[in-house]
């Protein structure tokens, strides 16, 4: 099933007995792009900047909002398996991948597992590794709105910000995003926000990944490192992710580039 949603393309794709519902768009080398635990908000204008050069596939996770989750899915170990698969019974190839807090955490453990589809990898504000100074916010005892505020840094200039959030205001308690927010609780509440396995299994990826993360200037520009960096000491963790998709970026994570391989070990964090 295909239907038109802003400039994207709405479509309903079986995995297994999963329809899993997606927005897809553009041209070229396919992209595939894991929304974070804020859940899809639509083809927002990064999918439409990236859709340029990419044809780019923006699911909506098994669990949130338009694709039921399936009764064995139950973690994020279980997502990558599911994302896996769904590249599989799609024959996509030279697949960058793209992922926003917990989607780069579904993205790191998909490129664990098999690589063998991927040509890149891009992990943004990515969660999945224990911070080992400070700690991971809990996002799950604080209004939502105020989540999702504290995720970007200036909210009243991020114009895609307010496109979304004042078309379609965030409520504490129930609504289209209820049963996101569930799903994040169900899959990163114990542990909180990490896999205890990843950091062992991240020197099996191969291929050129791309690491962003929040910076600490006044103007929270966002700092860029090839492969996957040490946490730096005394710099407070982005393990929960920021809504990057939703703040004002000077340039999209460029997918695919000159990166190089996964090297060494993680040192408490993307």
């Amino acid at each position: 099933m295909t239907s038109l949603t802003g400039a994207g393309a709405a479509a309903t794709v079986g995995v297994g007995e999963t329809p899993l519902y997606l927005l897809r768009g553009g041209q070229g080398n396919p992209a595939l792009v894991l929304h974070g635990f804020e859940g899809p908000e639509g083809w927002l204008a990064f999918h439409e900047q990236l859709s340029a050069r990419r044809t780019v596939y923006a699911p909506s996770h098994p669990g949130f909002a338009e694709t039921p989750r399936p009764e064995w899915l139950e973690s994020i170990t279980h997502q990558a398996l599911f994302y896996n698969w769904f590249l599989q019974e799609e024959r996509l190839s030279e697949v960058d991948l793209i992922g926003f807090g917990i989607g780069g955490w579904i993205a790191a453990e998909m490129a664990t597992m098999c690589t063998h589809s991927l040509r890149s990898l891009v992990l943004v504000g990515a969660a999945g590794i224990r911070p080992q100074e400070s700690e991971v916010p809990d996002v799950f005892i604080r209004p939502w709105r105020e989540v999702a505020e504290s995720c970007v840094a200036d909210p009243d200039t991020a114009a895609e910000f307010q496109r979304i959030y004042s078309a379609d205001p965030i409520v504490d308690f129930g609504g289209r995003r209820e049963p996101g927010r569930s799903m994040t609780m169900r899959m990163c509440y114990r542990p909180y926000m990490y896999n205890p396995a990843l950091p062992a299994l991240l020197p099996r990826i191969r291929i050129p990944t791309l690491v962003v993360w929040g910076g600490g200037g006044p103007d929270h520009a966002p700092r860029v490192r090839p492969g996957l960096p040490a946490v730096d000491p005394g710099r407070p963790p982005r393990g929960a992710g920021r809504l990057w998709p939703l703040a004002p970026l000077r340039k999209a994570p460029r997918a695919g580039g000159p990166h190089p391989p996964v090297h060494g070990r993680l040192n408490g964090g993307f």
